[in-house]
């Protein structure tokens, strides 16, 4: 689920479903995507939806794929990224930088808007759950096995650590002193 602002927001799940709310929430509408190339239907698990600054939506799909909307919604586009597995989260930096994550450890960054891809560096191989970006511009990644990134150059590259009770990972989130609170099943964790 994203909300743009107080009134427009946007949830998206398995079988491109998608549903766009304009009185926060109150109401939903189910919208209609497109098919992706090859496809007679839009079929497609949508699993994140995010925005950038710029007012673009974003959303992390299976299949290597990422769909676009410049126009607040209206109309979406599928991207592709030369990646064949799923993406489970997404992140738009704060330069306009979006980043992509997914299963295996697999991160893919676009510089200008979702155009052309790169596979960023990254030592593990745990399925990443969630990405923020922090006030002083540092990404945290999240994954599965307990595994936690860090990148401090917008996501081309990642260091990382693994706890040793290897509790799976499944959200990140900022906390108000500028660190990121980490959160496994079990709730938020140390």
């Amino acid at each position: 689920m994203y909300f743009k602002d107080e009134h427009q927001g946007w949830a998206v799940g398995l079988w491109s479903l998608m549903l766009h709310t304009v009185d926060g929430g109150a109401h939903w509408s189910k919208v209609t995507l497109p098919a992706p190339a090859g496809s007679k239907t839009a079929d497609r698990n949508l699993y994140r939806i995010f925005g950038n600054a710029m007012g673009e939506l974003f959303i992390a799909c299976e299949q290597g794929r990422v769909m676009r909307s410049t126009d607040n919604g209206a109309s979406w586009r599928y991207l592709e990224t030369g990646y064949n597995g799923s993406f489970w989260t997404g992140v738009a930096l704060s330069d306009g930088v979006v980043l992509v994550g997914g299963l295996r450890g697999t991160i893919y960054r676009s510089s200008d808007g979702g155009a052309t891809w790169t596979a960023s560096n990254d030592t593990f191989n745990s399925s990443i759950t969630d990405m923020i970006q922090l006030a002083d511009s540092t990404v945290v990644a999240v994954a599965l096995d307990g595994v936690s990134l860090i990148s401090h150059d917008d996501g081309e590259s990642f260091s990382g650590t693994q706890r040793p009770d290897r509790a799976p990972l499944t959200a990140v989130s900022p906390s108000p002193a500028g660190t990121a609170v980490l959160f496994s099943a079990n709730g938020p964790i140390g």
